[in-house]
Parts: structure tokens; C-alpha cells; sequence
């Protein structure tokens, strides 16, 4: 999912710390990696938490205009279908892996999005 702000006079590095404040509260890594009008922030997830795949926010920025896009859950939707596939052979484990991580990412996806509108309300 990705979300588009107009006209709001933020500054980019300001953002990118925001948004990795709000992973980094809640125990992710994170590595940052910039290019010219964009940022990529990788999360990862630590061992054992209910969420087993990367989380990708990328950052794009234009003039008087950012847009943020909230990638997640790809992974899990194909571990869901080949559960799915293969549940008569008994990896029916896969398919309730697949769901949890799925039902994981949208909550923390959900969060994400409420926290930064908070954020850039306030700005």
C-alpha cells in the first residue's frame, strides 16, 4: 500500500528517522539505503516475533510531494498458496505460518499508517 502527501514542507531525513523510529520501538533492524529522490528502509524482524519476512518502505520524494509505500507479505502469500498445494501431503503448518505472518504484517501495516499520519498532522 502506498499513501501520496502534497504540499507538506517536511524535511526527507526528518522522515526517514521518523519512520524508522517507529520500527526500531518495536525491536526491528533497520538499514537505510538512499538514492537521489528515494529512500529504501529495510526491516527486518527479529528472531522468533511473529512476523518471519523483510518489511521494504521506500520514500519517494518530489517537489512539495512525497509518497510512502508500505511493502510487505509477499512471501507469506506464496507460503499460503503452496500450503494450500501441498496440504495433502500434510503442510498444512505452512498455510497457518502463512496466515499468522499475514495477520502480523496488517496490523503492523495499520499501525505504521495511523502512526504517520499522527506524524505529519502534526507538522
Amino acid at each position: 500500500m502506498w499513501k501520496r502527501w502534497e504540499k507538506k514542507n517536511v524535511n526527507p531525513e526528518e522522515l526517514v528517522n521518523t519512520v524508522c523510529y517507529f520500527f526500531k520501538k518495536r525491536d526491528f533492524k533497520v538499514r537505510i539505503v538512499k538514492s537521489q529522490h528515494k529512500y529504501d528502509i529495510y526491516v527486518f524482524p527479529k528472531i522468533g516475533s511473529d512476523i518471519t519476512e523483510k518489511i521494504k518502505v521506500r520514500i519517494l520524494w518530489y517537489p512539495n510531494t512525497f509518497k510512502i509505500e508500505f511493502n510487505a507479505g509477499n512471501l507469506s502469500r506464496r507460503l499460503v498458496l503452496l500450503g494450500n498445494l501441498l496440504s495433502f501431503f500434510g503442510a498444512g503448518m505452512l498455510v497457518k505460518r502463512g496466515l499468522q505472518n499475514i495477520e502480523s504484517l496488517e496490523n503492523l501495516e495499520r499501525e505504521f499508517w495511523s502512526y504517520m499520519d499522527e506524524v505529519l498532522s502534526n507538522l
